[in-house]
Parts: structure tokens; sequence; C-alpha cells
């Protein structure tokens, strides 16, 4: 990796700081992906243990925070897109502002958030794609997929079939965490060669009363028809599956886990979290214990005294 390279990276972002233009979370991966487009193989290759890519419509920014907290818990060291530039210069800024001058990179794991149309282009870039190592880990964590993003993207299902292609060049070792109550991220796992994980709710009282009008995937992506729900826990996410042929919600491995904040978004996010760690080979009880101390990212689920009131 080029010195000069590295070098501009850090200044921009130095510069972008010291005049207050920005927090330098884009703008040297983009200077850097102009002059090398290739660059994050390389950056991704000097991870020690891996990376963990959180992708969903909401919750990413939550969900990675509870991921790099249990893993610090461990003693590990983590790189983390805590600016939430979640493109691909933003991961490569990421890189760029933690390695040292010679492009060296001191960490354990990358935890990053992605952008939903982002992630096919990242999952391209990682070396163990092309070259598979079993040392090293590339988990996924997909949390939901919403209509959020229909102005920038189009329809859901433009973003699904896009995740669809791209895992089908996964290497086996790869791991897959899925969530089981969302069909659109479910079908996801359908003849993947990856290890897969499910999380979900298994909580009737959870249930909404009645159904949401804002609702996006209510068809049977296996064969069209209209899906039948036991319940639902909000919009188009429950306990679902198809009368014609069948498919239905898999039984999720990881369904229960203490209310880290509160929501029942939040119950989703560290459902996630925990399923990540299980995925590492970390005890539900290391999992709890480094979640009880966890802080939510700036302006989420922040308390504030104003004139002696909470």
């Amino acid at each position: 990796m080029s010195f000069p390279l590295i070098f501009i990276g850090k200044l921009i972002s130095t510069v972008s700081r010291l005049l207050n233009i920005g927090s330098g979370g884009t703008w040297p991966g983009e200077m850097a992906l102009w002059i090398k487009p290739d660059i994050l193989k390389e950056f991704s290759s000097k991870l020690s243990q891996g990376s963990i890519l959180v992708v969903g419509t909401n919750g990413k920014t939550t969900t990675t925070l509870m991921i790099k907290k249990i893993l610090e818990s461990e003693g590990l060291k983590v790189l983390h897109n805590d600016s939430g530039a979640n493109l691909l210069n933003g991961v490569v800024s990421t890189f760029i502002q933690n390695s040292s001058w010679i492009g060296s990179v001191k960490a354990d794991w990358g935890v990053f958030e992605i952008d939903e149309n982002t992630l096919p282009s990242i999952i391209s870039n990682y070396p163990m794609i092309q070259f598979p190592n079993k040392q090293k880990k590339l988990i996924i964590v997909f949390l939901n997929l919403f209509r959020d993003q229909l102005d920038r993207y189009g329809e859901v299902d433009v973003i699904a079939e896009k995740w669809r292609k791209a895992l089908k060049n996964l290497p086996k070792d790869s791991e897959i965490i899925l969530n089981a109550d969302d069909p659109q991220i479910a079908y996801l796992g359908k003849a993947l060669k990856a290890k897969i994980i499910y999380f979900g709710l298994d909580d009737p009282k959870l249930f909404l009363k009645e159904k949401e009008h804002a609702t996006d995937s209510i068809f049977c992506l296996n064969c069209g028809a209209r899906l039948e729900y036991l319940g639902l826990y909000y919009s188009h996410i429950g306990i679902w599956g198809c009368q014609k042929c069948g498919y239905k919600r898999p039984k999720p491995e990881v369904n229960e886990y203490d209310d880290v904040l509160p929501g029942l978004y939040n119950k989703y996010n560290t459902l996630a979290a925990a399923a990540t760690a299980k995925a590492l080979g970390i005890s539900n009880s290391q999992i709890k214990q480094s979640l009880r101390s966890f802080s939510p990212a700036f302006g989420r689920q922040e308390e504030f005294m104003v004139n002696g009131k909470k």
C-alpha cells in the first residue's frame, strides 16, 4: 500500500475536521477509491479475525454498537464506522483513519454498518470472496427490509434480489445472521451454502391487535401466494407461513434475550447482536454481562434532565 495514498487520506480527514466542514468520514475513502478502486480488499485482509457487516433499513447503528461492545468485552480490538458513513467510501475512510502511516491495521475485527444498496459492492471487495481463508471470517447480519428506501433505490424486491445475487458468491465458511420474522430476509437463507443463524421473537403477547396499513412483504417469495400470519409484531414482521406451498418462517435459534433498550425494534437489535456473538462462540452469560452497561448511539434513546425532569 502506497504511503502517499494513506498520507493524503489522513490529511484530508484532519483538514476536514479542523475546518469544521465534516468529520472526514467519506472524502478520504472517496479519494483512495479513485486512485485504487480495490483498496478495500487490501485493507480488510489486514484484520486479524475478519469482518462483520450489518445491513437493514432500521437498527444498523444500534446493532453494530452492541456487537462492538460484546467483542471489546472479550478483549478484542474493533474497527467501526462510528461516524455512520455506511457507503463504500465511508468504510474505506474508517480504515484510513485507523491505520498507520504505512497502512498497517491493528485490529481483530471490523464491525461495519452497511447501506442496503452498497452491500453487493462491499461483498465483492472482500479478499476472502476470491481467496477463502478459514482463519478469517466474514459475517453478514440482515436486520429487516422496509420501503423507507423507496425514493432512492426502488422497490424492496429490487434490493432483496441484489442481495441474493451477491450472497451466491460467498464461500461456505461465511456466516449469515437472518431475521426469521421478516419474510424477505428469511428467504435469503434459501439454498445458501454459507452457515445460517436465524433470530426472531417468540412472544404472542407482543402481537399487534390489528394489521398495520403499511405492510411490505405479504406474498410468499417461494410461490407468490399471499402469506398467512399467526401474529404480527409490526408491519410485515411476525410469525408467517404459506398455506399453498408450505414455506414458512424458519425456527429462530436466538429468540429471547434480556431487554437492553426500551422498544420492540431494540428487541430485534439485541437478538441480532446476540446471534452474531453466538456465531463467534461467545456464551450467553458473557453476552448478557457485556450488554448490561450498553449505551445507545448519540441521538438514540438518550435521557436528559431539564428543569429537574427526565
